[in-house]
């Protein structure tokens, strides 16, 4: 591409400022390469900037604010985008099909307990600490994803994947011995398990420090979408996450410090902590799945790398 198609382009794009940017009319310019349309996925090349999807009618330039980053040329190339990419995806994915086991496992509890069924899958346990694992062996292309990322957050990634060694440990401790062979734990009519509630205060404060220690690297990975940059689209902050699961902590503290009580109090002390824990359940399950989309969401970003101007439009002639 010659300096003049480069004038041209730049000159076609005005600077995005705060949450959105605005592209200046060129009827010279028009889309090469795959672009495409952010509504219906239609391919776009061919097509001048300042047409419209023949597909669905949605503007090429509401496409190009999505896609074209004018940062991109910015960021340091990843070490091995495809397996940062694909990394990043298990990372998330394991770590939500864990939870969601977990759901099915006491699912299946209160069937069992409230109807006559009689379903309870606690065999399904053993695979909790297996995906977390998996889980774990996604976060390794966090340490390093490129060569100038700063000290900490590579270090601090790096010790979050050996935190998954103990996780699993507890969580095979838990889900693959205590749930599966013993009772219930929320929905039957035996005394409170300490030693059940103490494997979670163990797995809770460990999942708070993985998260923590993640964050500045799952950062780093989030701002090379300029969608996830700029808040046109939400993402699932870790930071939110941790709190999700200090809250469970404090919930299960709570029905630690019942066993201490009177009955009447032990009684109102252990149902607050359930309603920590169910709440806390919840947010982590949400949390966890918005990890997934928005891993989805940077896929093809880490994949290929953030997209200029120049990636998607050439000038055409005769047009």
């Amino acid at each position: 591409m010659d300096d003049t198609t480069r004038e041209g382009i730049s000159e076609a794009v005005e600077e995005r400022s705060g949450h959105g940017a605005t592209l200046r009319p060129d009827l010279g310019l028009v889309l090469s390469g795959e672009l495409p349309c952010i509504s219906c996925r239609y391919d776009l090349s061919g097509i001048s900037i300042t047409g419209m999807c023949p597909e669905c009618g949605t503007p090429v330039r509401a496409t190009l604010l999505a896609t074209v980053d004018p940062e991109a040329g910015t960021f340091e190339p990843l070490t091995h985008p495809r397996l940062a990419a694909l990394g990043l995806v298990v990372w998330s994915s394991a770590a939500f099909a864990a939870v969601l086991i977990i759901w099915m496992v006491r699912f299946g509890d209160a069937l069992n307990a409230w109807t006559p069924i009689g379903f309870r899958p606690t065999w399904l346990g053993v695979l909790v600490p297996v995906f977390v694992a998996l889980s774990g062996v996604g976060s390794v292309v966090l340490w390093k994803p490129h060569r100038k990322l700063p000290v900490w957050p590579s270090v601090a990634a790096t010790v979050a994947t050996v935190l998954y060694g103990p996780l699993v440990w507890l969580m095979w401790r838990l889900h693959g011995v205590v749930d599966r062979t013993g009772s219930a734990p929320y929905v039957s009519s035996r005394s409170v398990d300490t030693d059940r509630l103490w494997l979670q205060v163990m797995i809770l404060v460990v999942l708070v420090v993985i998260s923590l220690l993640q964050r500045p690297i799952i950062r780093v990975f989030a701002d090379r979408s300029v969608l996830l940059r700029t808040g046109e689209l939400s993402r699932q902050s870790l930071l939110a996450f941790a709190m999700a699961a200090a809250l469970m902590l404090l919930g299960v503290f709570l029905r630690l410090g019942a066993i201490r009580w009177d009955d009447t109090g032990s009684f109102f002390l252990d149902v607050i902590g359930l309603v920590f824990l169910a709440i806390g359940s919840v947010l982590v399950t949400v949390g966890l799945g918005c990890f997934v989309v928005d891993s989805v969401r940077l896929y093809p970003v880490l994949r290929s790398g953030p997209r200029t101007l120049l990636d998607v439009v050439e000038r055409g002639f005769g047009r």
